[in-house]
């Protein structure tokens, strides 16, 4: 729904084009130091940040003029943060299951994402007929605002895991793409052990 936001308020094709390039080139370069910072710190604290971000990005592009410099700037943070949740999240799935849980769960990932991905844009698309195109950027801060609640929720109610503790974040493919299965090395080493008839020594080191 981007470019149907951008082709609404833009006048220029050329700020269309730079709006939607702001968005992929923020999502392409905060991968790596926000993968960086997942790995020092707790990932549900970092999800709780990037959401934050990612309500004041929203707000903010609402509020400041399209054509100005800044606004281009806010939607490169906005990529920057909404995109690199999805690697945060499957590592922080992946922290909590067992090497032999890892694929099934992915499945599980994948199918949601599917769900958000399909229902997502139909639902945003409604509203947007309904109270204008300013709704577009409205949507995604109401969105990462049940993100941010559901975050602090999981704080409150369950032990996190220490950064101490965590799995290396790799970064994952296309959001949606069932490469989320293969991006955990516990997965990989599990799955070595399978193909060597190591799988109960692997489980012993476990236990012990």
């Amino acid at each position: 729904l981007g470019a149907v936001y951008a082709s609404a308020v833009l006048v220029d094709i050329k700020l269309i084009s730079w709006f939607m390039a702001s968005f992929m080139f923020g999502s392409l370069v905060f991968q790596w130091p926000v993968g960086y910072l997942s790995d020092l710190f707790p990932r549900r604290i970092m999800l709780a940040v990037l959401s934050a971000v990612s309500i004041a990005a929203s707000v903010i592009a609402v509020a400041i003029p399209k054509d100005e410099p800044l606004f281009y700037v806010t939607i490169m943070l906005l990529g920057g943060a909404a995109i690199p949740m999805y690697s945060i999240c499957i590592a922080y799935a992946n922290d909590r299951l067992k090497p032999q849980q890892i694929v099934a769960a992915s499945g599980s990932l994948i199918t949601i994402s599917g769900i958000g991905l399909s229902a997502g844009p139909v639902i945003v698309a409604f509203f947007m007929d309904i109270y204008g195109v300013a709704f577009f950027f409205w949507g995604i801060a109401g969105f990462f605002a049940l993100s941010l609640g559901f975050t602090f929720l999981r704080i409150q109610s369950s032990q996190g895991i220490s950064a101490q503790e965590q799995g290396q974040l790799i970064a994952s493919g296309p959001i949606g793409t069932p490469i989320a299965e293969y991006y955990s090395p516990d997965a990989i080493e599990y799955a070595e052990a399978i193909v060597n008839q190591e799988t109960s020594l692997l489980e012993k080191s476990e236990a012990e």
